[in-house]
């Protein structure tokens, strides 16, 4: 019997490999013993030739799969509201933070009695720890398993963020726990969709994936509302408490709803590489953040010169003399790269724009704080409504197409909402709803491309990146946007300082019109899989043309047939069969 196709990923095993095991039960002869035979066929040439540790650790998890205190958690089978309840938190305690950091920005800086740019950079602090040492998490989810590491970086996150309570007007401390607590967050992020994909089924994979997209804006919505009152009304580093505890709250509940995935201790770590790339990162964020903070431009454009051309010494560490390199090779792709790209622009674009809209309804409509929480709460709750409507686009139509549609919908509403932003504050407010929604769907679409077709050993790198591209769009989206506003806003001649802003916000916004083209571009030059067939936009052209993970494309990675010549041998063939079983559609 013929396994099912790794392209399709149809059956419902649990994990998905780059060899492909099956079985045949050969009618019993004589004494009822089976006739020992076996056939092979020539793997792809693309294909690695020999043993292939992920196999090996795989088949090894079929003899003993990893259990958890839930008798619920399986692996490839745990419900949709278990590994939402595991994996979106961390994207909901960082909206919170973040927010709250972001709202109470002026009172923050009269209780450290800092200047609000100084604050700011402890704000941004927290970006370059995340973008940095984020490049870790793979090898240390590899080394000393992936579950274990994400309840102890919960853990490191909510432990510092809820000391800075005892501190509030400690700016020293509060940038130290500020940035341990980062070093978790950092390592929580990219580990949330691939435990995701570990833990769930492929129907209940883009559930998980849509929860953990909406858990942004919900932490949004809370902090935005909470987070002020609480500032106003007593102390603001009571928020942190809130979100150090709840952090610590998801990371303990995790002990018993995760699946003990046990690491490797024998894998290696690449700390020159990381060095490398933490350093790179590190540079290029700095370059991009102090340009938008107002620093000599010398200082931005010497750190990124620096930040690239260390960049491009771990790109030649990393593909030809490391010996155990961060990121493999061969976990590139063009479609890899691609949805890369695509996460970057949209990152950028929605980042960029975002900057803008307090701008316009705080300083160019004179509304107060409160109003502004509010109107973002409106496009956070609508995008929650939605995001049920995007998992099931999804399976009826390509990702390619979606990110088109949405794309082009983000880029109209955004014009719209600057070139008319004098109007009337409700038209702002409606347009800058609409971006929150297609940003959503954007979301949904690029991680559901990128997860759900990335072969298991892939997994922890795919997300580490994704993670990485969203913050770096941060950084680019926002300095693109302050850059130009400030030189619009620096250069206008006209002595009513209403006229000067709005042209600033409108030169600025627009702008970011070519994070939305870029990205529209990619879209159109994304490919598809034999699983889309079926889907709207599906063309046997544009998967001809489509350069993905072998096993994903032509179904030719090694097939072994075994019958076994006792009773054991082949219940032991069908745990392997079971394991490497393709999942995902």
């Amino acid at each position: 019997v013929r396994m099912a196709d790794p392209l399709t990923r149809e059956g419902d095993g649990i994990l998905g490999s780059d060899e492909i095991f099956s079985r045949s039960k050969v009618t019993p002869q004589g004494g009822g013993a089976f006739q020992g035979q076996s056939s092979y066929t020539m793997p792809h040439p693309q294909q690695e030739t020999g043993p292939d540790p992920a196999a090996i650790k795989a088949a090894a998890l079929a003899q003993n799969p990893p259990k958890s205190f839930c008798k619920k958690s399986k692996l490839g089978g745990t419900p949709a509201w278990i590994a939402g309840l595991i994996v979106a938190p961390g994207q909901l305690i960082y909206a919170m933070e973040a927010v709250c950091f972001a709202v109470n920005l002026p009172l923050i800086s009269t209780r450290l009695g800092v200047e609000t740019s100084v604050v700011q950079w402890v704000i941004h602090s927290e970006l370059l720890i995340c973008c940095g040492f984020g490049c870790l998490a793979p090898k240390l989810a590899e080394k000393f398993g992936i579950s274990y590491v994400y309840i102890a970086s919960s853990y490191t996150f909510g432990l510092f963020t809820f000391l800075i309570t005892f501190f509030p007007t400690s700016l020293a401390v509060v940038i130290i726990c500020r940035l341990l607590a980062s070093f978790g967050l950092a390592l929580l992020l990219p580990l949330g969709n691939p435990m995701a994909y570990m833990m769930t089924s492929k129907a209940t994979l883009p559930i998980v994936l849509t929860i953990n997209s909406a858990a942004t804006p919900i932490g949004t919505i809370f902090s935005s509302l909470v987070s002020s009152l609480i500032a106003e009304k007593s102390e603001w580093t009571y928020m942190m408490t809130i979100i150090g505890l709840f952090s610590m709250l998801h990371a303990t509940y995790s002990i018993f709803l995760c699946l003990r995935i046990k690491g490797n201790r024998a894998a290696k770590i690449d700390w020159i590489g990381a060095i490398f790339i933490i350093t790179a990162v590190t540079l290029i964020i700095f370059g991009l953040t102090s340009i938008s903070e107002g620093m000599p431009w010398y200082a931005g454009t010497l750190s990124l010169l620096f930040g690239v051309s260390v960049f491009v010494v771990f790109f030649f560490w990393n593909t030809r003399w490391s010996k155990c390199p961060l990121y493999m090779k061969s976990a590139f792709n063009p479609s890899v790269i691609k949805n890369l790209i695509a996460m970057l622009m949209a990152a950028s674009l929605y980042f960029g724009e975002r900057f803008f809209f307090p701008y316009i309804i705080v300083r160019y409509w004179k509304c107060k704080s409160i109003e502004n929480g509010a109107f973002s709460a409106i496009g956070g709750v609508l995008s929650i409504v939605f995001s049920p409507l995007f998992t099931f686009a999804n399976k009826k139509i390509v990702a390619r197409v979606i990110i088109i549609i949405f794309g082009l919908t983000y880029l109209v509403a955004m014009c719209i909402e600057a070139i008319f932003l004098d109007k009337h504050v409700a038209l702002v407010v409606v347009m800058g709803t609409i971006c929150i929604i297609s940003f959503i769907a954007l979301l949904i679409s690029i991680q559901t491309a990128s997860m759900a077709n990335t072969p298991t050993k892939y997994a922890p790198t795919i997300g580490s990146l994704n993670s990485i591209m969203t913050n770096l769009g941060h950084s680019v989206g926002i300095a693109l946007a302050v850059t130009v506003q400030s030189t619009i806003t620096a250069s206008s001649s006209n002595s009513d300082p209403n006229y000067g802003l709005k042209r600033g916000i409108q030169t600025g916004m627009l702008s970011c019109t070519f994070f939305g083209i870029a990205l529209v571009i990619v879209a159109f030059f994304m490919g598809v899989l034999k699983s889309d067939r079926g889907k709207c936009g599906f063309s046997e052209r544009i998967l001809a043309r489509t350069k993905h993970f072998p096993e994903n494309i032509n179904n030719s990675g090694e097939m072994v047939e075994i019958q076994g010549d006792t009773y054991e041998a082949v219940q032991e063939q069908q745990a392997i069969t079971s394991l490497y079983q393709p999942k995902f559609l």
